[in-house]
């Protein structure tokens, strides 16, 4: 290589100790691992970590074999809420017609899936369906719908299931909704213990087909972290019931609808991004952006359109696991894992 061309050699390693050393210069000689040291929800965060400072286990998101979606799959599912079968019939197709790839249905009671499902073709896209009520009802007349249907059925049926649903290869008729945004380790128990004891003695057989509906907040890292740490303890849950398949956990993100005066009409827009970018690199399955206002023909479409930018122009969906060595992502997803772990782990002696 000639002399010129060795460009790196321009930039020299910096360590650990030139790091504390600018750190503390800019700080005008306070400590920066105590001055920029945070705790959020009992976590330590660190300022700066290193391959010899962070000993966390590494988790990897599995690779989607999917040609269209790419490594990093995720089904862009708008929100309908049924009160009319036929309107909302309606409302999904044009969503479906728009640029989404899937939908999430929320069911107030039991409905004509009929009338609500007509002229969508379930194998090209991802329906998903929130029970508010009558879950167990909901899901023996959404099973009947597919009995002897052909092709894959993508989605999941989340709700507070009173006993256990019924079972399909393709689709997950057990799901559960984690609701609490930020670090949320007793959330995360609670609905992972909550999905054991709906499991039972069927937790062999049923926990591939087993499904999380995950609320995501405004932190970035903890919002991807929460999720890649609730696969893992999921990992853990099955490798302790002797089940080693359980990588197959289906985690639908949602991000709620956000509404703050001083940043109308477009701080929601901007909140569901960073949501929605943390729900993609934390390894969901399917998305959900509420807009604003769901009766503004503009708000829609810029909420759709945000899963759609992320994987056409921002390429999130061409590298199976982006944060893939990240240290401090590695380090606080382990953190949130042990704590969540442990946690299921008193359940289970009790």
């Amino acid at each position: 290589m000639k002399e010129a061309e060795k460009k790196f050699d321009m930039f020299p390693a910096i360590g650990l100790a030139a790091w504390e050393r600018a750190a503390k210069e800019e700080l005008q000689g306070l400590d920066p691992w105590g001055k920029l040291a945070q705790t959020v929800d009992g976590i330590e965060i660190k300022p700066y970590y290193t391959a010899t400072t962070s000993s966390a286990k590494t988790l990897r998101l599995p690779v989607s074999k999917d040609p269209y979606l790419g490594p990093r799959a995720w089904y862009n599912c708008p929100l309908v809420s049924v009160q009319d079968p036929i309107q909302a019939n309606t409302i999904a197709l044009e969503h479906l017609q728009q640029g989404a790839n899937g939908v999430l249905f929320e069911l107030h009671d039991v409905v004509n899936f009929s009338q609500l499902l007509q002229a969508i073709e379930w194998p090209y896209c991802s329906l998903n369906f929130l029970a508010k009520d009558n879950a167990d009802a909901i899901a023996i007349d959404l099973d009947r719908f597919l009995d002897g249907r052909q092709g894959p059925t993508h989605g999941a049926l989340f709700g507070n299931h009173q006993s256990l649903p019924p079972s399909n290869h393709s689709f997950c008729f057990v799901g559960l909704e984690i609701s609490a945004q930020g670090a949320a380790i007793d959330a995360l128990a609670e609905g992972i213990i909550a999905m054991d004891q709906l499991l039972g003695d069927a937790f062999g057989s049923r926990s591939t087909q087993t499904a999380f509906s995950v609320e995501i907040g405004t932190d970035f890292f903890m919002e991807i972290c929460k999720l890649r740490a609730l696969r893992g303890v999921w990992q853990y849950l099955a490798a302790k019931r002797g089940i080693q398949a359980a990588s197959a956990l289906f985690i639908h993100a949602r991000s709620r609808a956000w509404t703050a005066e001083p940043f109308a009409p477009h701080g929601n827009m901007l909140k569901a991004t960073t949501a929605a970018m943390s729900a993609i690199l934390g390894g969901c399955d399917v998305l959900t952006i509420e807009p604003e206002d769901s009766n503004d023909a503009t708000m829609n479409r810029a909420a759709r359109n945000i899963s759609n930018v992320l994987r056409e122009e921002s390429h999130f969906s061409k590298v199976a696991d982006p944060l893939a060595g990240s240290y401090f992502v590695d380090e606080l997803t382990a953190h949130l894992t042990e704590g969540v772990w442990k946690l299921v782990q008193t359940s289970m002696k009790r």
